[in-house]
């Protein structure tokens, strides 16, 4: 044997401190549920919030993480394709993709862009499609 370590033949050779064996099994249990939203507390939510509305459409229509969503500018939204372009360097699995939205949503997130609208909400919320992409810390 070595420093503190235990020696087990059936296992060929060290298995690390003897106190390893008495450390309690690791708690795996979650420590918050989450759940999806009722669609009426999605109703209440964008009710609540009409000038953030289309960045909560956004993100409940398209799937994206926060990170991405806060990445986003101007020239990810594609109206001809009627989507958002999705940079690999800010994926979960680091791969460029495409998003499909409703073009209605396309449009009025585009019009949200434009006006300058979310300029007035990059240092208020996460959830931002801004000219310059990235999030006040």
């Amino acid at each position: 044997d070595v420093g503190n370590c235990e020696s087990d033949p059936d296992r060929g050779g060290r298995v690390g401190p003897a106190s390893a064996r008495f450390r309690p099994p690791y708690d795996t249990t979650p420590q918050v549920t989450r759940r999806a939203m009722t669609d009426s507390e999605i109703i209440c939510l964008l009710d609540a919030c009409p000038p953030l509305q289309v960045l909560y459409e956004t993100a409940f229509l398209s799937g994206l993480r926060a990170n991405e969503l806060r990445s986003l500018t101007q020239s990810h939204i594609d109206e001809a394709r009627c989507g958002l372009n999705v940079d690999a360097d800010w994926t979960k699995n680091r791969k460029p993709g495409f998003q499909r939205l409703p073009s209605a949503l396309v449009d009025r997130l585009r019009s949200f862009s434009d006006e300058g609208v979310a300029e007035g909400y990059k240092r208020s919320t996460t959830l931002v499609v801004t000219r310059h992409g990235g999030r006040r810390r």
